[in-house]
């Protein structure tokens, strides 16, 4: 059995995120309601740039990704998802489709029949191999549907 998903659970990427953006606004804050001599030191300015980073942080990594599960691992030809203390074993040949995004790490799995998670499954792979982990899920997939 392998482990697909990030280690770092959604919940707590979802407080981190969350709590990078509130230290930004608060600096930016800080920077805008202080007067200052028509200068910008450059450390003023990228602290005005951190809202604009996080959001976009937050974007890519799919703050408001719903359907997001806490692990996903591979078992041969099944997938177990599991979700706030909900377990589910799947066969690979109930997916009908893997997307990865091109930026973040986010895969998203469109099932045939639905199950207890959903008609459509998400979870977050390790940094910088969501599209690695789709090739391996279509290739796993094309292999049990050539046995079926």
């Amino acid at each position: 059995m392998r482990r697909l998903s990030s280690v770092i659970k959604p919940r707590y990427d979802r407080a981190i995120t969350l709590a990078i953006m509130a230290m930004a606004l608060l600096a930016a804050a800080a920077w805008l309601s202080r007067h200052h001599g028509g200068s910008m030191p450059w450390v003023m300015m990228a602290a005005s740039m951190m809202p604009l980073i996080s959001a976009l942080s937050a974007r890519s990594r799919g703050l408001l990704a719903a359907g997001v599960v806490d692990e996903a691992w591979i078992d041969s030809g099944e997938l177990l998802l599991k979700r706030a203390g909900q377990s589910i074993r799947m066969p690979l040949a109930n997916i009908t489709s893997v997307e990865a995004e091109r930026v973040g790490s986010l895969v998203t799995l469109e099932l045939g029949l639905p199950c207890a998670l959903g008609d459509r499954v998400r979870f977050f792979a390790p940094p910088h191999k969501g599209r690695a982990i789709s090739a391996e899920l279509r290739r796993r997939m094309a292999d049990s549907r050539r046995r079926a």
